[in-house]
């Protein structure tokens, strides 16, 4: 599993090819977390592909079982808020 946090520096496409590198070499799961949208894209090796918005649950039960948190809640706890 591997976590991204966007960076205004980083375009999307530049994002996109780290995202294809992580699965191409074996990662089952990336998570990418936009604090601007408090979003979290998910890009699983199967394909599968989502957005989950402040208001849904983030968990991976196959990685990491027990583990899930609104993704509000995600932003609320970390230090990923730019001025």
């Amino acid at each position: 599993m591997a976590i991204e946090i966007r960076s205004p520096y980083e375009s999307f496409r530049q994002l996109m090819r780290k995202v294809k590198q992580y699965l191409a070499a074996g990662i089952h799961a990336v998570w990418v977390l936009d604090s601007d949208r408090r979003e979290v894209d998910v890009f699983e090796a199967s394909g599968e592909e989502r957005t989950l918005t402040a208001r849904q649950i983030l968990k991976a039960p196959e990685l990491l079982p027990g583990f899930s948190i609104k993704v509000a809640e995600l932003f609320d706890q970390l230090p990923l808020r730019r001025s």
